[in-house]
């Protein structure tokens, strides 16, 4: 009031649906993320929660995906290209449509869709001598969970607190190219011998 604004809880912003209120963000604690875009910060534990549960339900049916396809005898290059081109698409479509029940759709598409990465560690083991495998393991586990999370971790501290910047960076400066590259991957050769095409292995 008068220009004035004064600190306030959570609970008395949504015991009171009237009240005018913004988010500081020269606290460091304030961040722009899915809860803000989506106006749920109000919503219960569990509402904001089934966000990060949709992706491990997407995983799991990833499995049910991978089981399928190959029982069509795809091979790992079309899964590879499918998973990536998948992941694009889908964040692009998260960036352009910021509403809840989308976001809870689209947290289970990104997780069916890492089949593509599945698919590019399991290719990486077959075209690669045996004694590499722990470091392509290594690589991979590092890229996924501890990489991600430093770069994740860095930005929102020393660069912004609004996620759409990251997306977006993530967007050009990742996937862009790996959907590129993915179409001059070589298919695998165990995939390859299996199915009797010697020649091309």
């Amino acid at each position: 009031m008068n220009g004035v604004w004064k600190t306030c809880s959570k609970q008395q912003i949504c015991a009171n649906p009237g009240l005018e209120h913004r988010i500081d963000w020269t606290d460091p604690k304030s961040l722009d993320n899915w809860t803000q875009e989506t106006d749920m910060n109000c919503y219960s534990g569990w509402e904001i929660g089934m966000f990060g549960s949709c992706g491990f339900i997407g995983y799991s049916l990833m499995g049910f995906v991978m089981m399928w396809l190959n029982s069509l005898k795809v091979g790992r290059k079309p899964q590879i290209i499918i998973g990536t081109l998948g992941t694009f698409i889908t964040q692009v479509l998260i960036i352009a449509f910021p509403n809840q029940y989308s976001r809870y759709f689209f947290r289970i598409c990104l997780g069916i869709f890492r089949l593509g990465w599945v698919n590019t560690y399991m290719l990486c083991c077959e075209l690669f001598p045996k004694k590499h495998v722990s470091k392509i393991t290594a690589i991979f586990f590092f890229w996924d969970f501890s990489l991600i999370l430093l770069i994740s971790t860095f930005y929102f501290y020393y660069i912004s607190v609004h996620y759409l910047y990251l997306l977006i960076g993530a967007l050009i400066l990742i996937d862009i190219p790996l959907c590129m590259l993915c179409f001059e991957l070589p298919e695998s050769p165990k995939w390859l011998i299996e199915e009797g095409l010697y020649n091309e292995a």
